[in-house]
């Protein structure tokens, strides 16, 4: 379930202009070099380009897919070192709300 949000969070950045995004901060001067531009997102602009794939929609989408999927079990693999930590789903607002005033959270 979290790979398939991922990716439809991907799909719908592409959707809302990621690419204008990136050609605009590029016409401002950014270059690969630039600390944000290393970011998921941008880095595989310079990266596409590098490959010779460069605007090519669906190279960079699927890399930004890929490194957003490995991010993500990165960051599960790290919180799971952590004692105590309690996982919610999205669809548990209620309880992670209920949890949040808590004083079980202090223990």
């Amino acid at each position: 379930e979290l790979y398939e949000r991922i990716n439809y969070r991907v799909d719908q950045m592409f959707s809302h202009g990621l690419e204008d995004e990136v050609a605009s901060l590029i016409r401002m001067g950014y270059h690969a070099g630039h600390p944000g531009m290393k970011g998921i997102g941008y880095r595989e602009f310079f990266e596409a380009a590098e490959n010779g794939h460069e605007w090519d929609r669906e190279w960079i989408a699927e890399r930004i897919k890929r490194n957003s999927r490995r991010y993500a079990k990165k960051q599960i693999t790290f919180f799971k070192l952590i004692p105590g930590v309690r996982w919610f789903h999205p669809a548990q607002r209620d309880e992670f709300l209920e949890w949040l005033n808590s004083e079980e959270k202090e223990s």
